[in-house]
C-alpha cells in the first residue's frame, strides 16, 4: 500500500471533503470509461491536526500508475487551489518531467519492492527529499 499525504492550509469542512471525494470519483470513472485499464480510485481520507488538514490517498502498489498519481495531484491543485502551497514552489516543466520519470522508474520496479519501514518525502522547489521514518 502506498500512501500519498498532502497538507492543506487550515481546516477543511466535512462537506468540502465529501465534495472533493465525489469530484475525484467522477474524474476517475470518466478515465475508466475511456480506458478500461485505468486504475480505480484509491482511498481518500481527510484528518485534522494542529489546524492543518491532512489529505491522504492510499492505493495498492501493484495497481498504482504514474497517470493516476498525476491526475490525483492535479485534481487536488484544482479543487483546493487556495489551500495548497504550489504557488510557493514554482517548478519548471523540465523539473516536473524529470520527477515523473523518476516516479515511473520506481513504479516500474514495483514487483521488486518489499515491505520496508515508512518513508516521508516532500518537495522543495525542484527537489524531492525522502527520509526514513
Amino acid at each position: 500500500m502506498l500512501t500519498l499525504t498532502i497538507l492543506l492550509k487550515g481546516e477543511v469542512a466535512d462537506d468540502t471533503c465529501r465534495e472533493f471525494a465525489l469530484y475525484c470519483t467522477d474524474y476517475f470513472l470518466a478515465c475508466r470509461e475511456l480506458e478500461p485499464s485505468f486504475a480505480p480510485l484509491g482511498k481518500i481520507g481527510h484528518s485534522l491536526m494542529d489546524g492543518v488538514t491532512i489529505l491522504t490517498y492510499e492505493q495498492q502498489v501493484d495497481a498504482l500508475h504514474v497517470t493516476e498519481l498525476s491526475l490525483f495531484v492535479q485534481l487536488v491543485r484544482e479543487f483546493y487551489a487556495g489551500l495548497v502551497g504550489s504557488d510557493l514552489l514554482p517548478l519548471q516543466e523540465a523539473e516536473l518531467h524529470a520527477q515523473e520519470e523518476i516516479i515511473a522508474g520506481i513504479l516500474g520496479e514495483k514487483e521488486t519492492l518489499r515491505q520496508e519501514d515508512s518513508i516521508v518525502a516532500y518537495r522543495d522547489g525542484g527537489k524531492v527529499f525522502v527520509y526514513n521514518k
